[in-house]
């Protein structure tokens, strides 16, 4: 695991199946962004070809699970979302959500980016290379204080429930601050 300066955690290529396909990576600090008390900024990308919806793209933890921190997926509907979540209070993430659906069975870069602000508003959601109108989507968000390190492995293609993601995932990315709009696009 590389992480900093553009250079970023990589995976080529991954064929998943839907049912149990999923890589997973052992709980390292640099993969968690919040220490319980204040988040650090973050950037994921990936190139993704879903076959089906409720395709989870990385995650950390499962959400109301005891160590959940982030997922980075694509919901039941199509959307494309990103939620952060605060295990110590019951219920309760922050996140934004793409308002239109993703066109299954093509290939696309998605990106996240999240500037520590603790609100669902520092994050910005990317469809090849071009920041999209996203809503806040939450839960409980007046409680949230911070992600927490909880000590979970980092998924590709599995996230809580547990969904898994049918289709492919490559060039996996993590950059342990927030591109800009410009670094995003290029």
């Amino acid at each position: 695991i590389t992480q900093g300066k553009l250079e970023g955690l990589s995976l080529t290529s991954v064929d998943l199946d839907g049912s149990a396909d999923y890589v997973a990576v052992a709980d390292a600090a640099g993969l968690s962004f919040g220490d319980g008390s204040d988040d650090d900024p973050f950037t994921f990308s990936a190139w993704i070809r879903a076959d089906a919806n409720g395709f989870p793209i990385l995650s950390k933890g499962d959400y109301n699970g005891g160590d959940g921190e982030y997922a980075f997926l694509i919901g039941g509907t199509g959307k494309l979302a990103l939620e952060l979540y605060d295990e110590s209070v019951s219920s309760c993430y922050l996140g934004q959500q793409y308002q239109t659906a993703l066109t299954l069975n093509q290939w696309v870069h998605v990106a996240a980016t999240y500037d520590a602000t603790e609100a669902s508003s520092g994050i910005k959601l990317y469809v090849d290379g071009v920041l999209v109108p996203t809503t806040a989507y939450e839960g409980n968000a007046g409680s949230y204080v911070a992600m927490e390190n909880l000590g979970d492995a980092f998924e590709i293609g599995r996230a809580k429930g547990p969904s898994y993601a049918n289709g492919e995932i490559r060039d996996v990315k993590i950059f342990d601050y927030e591109l800009s709009t410009d670094q995003v696009s290029s």
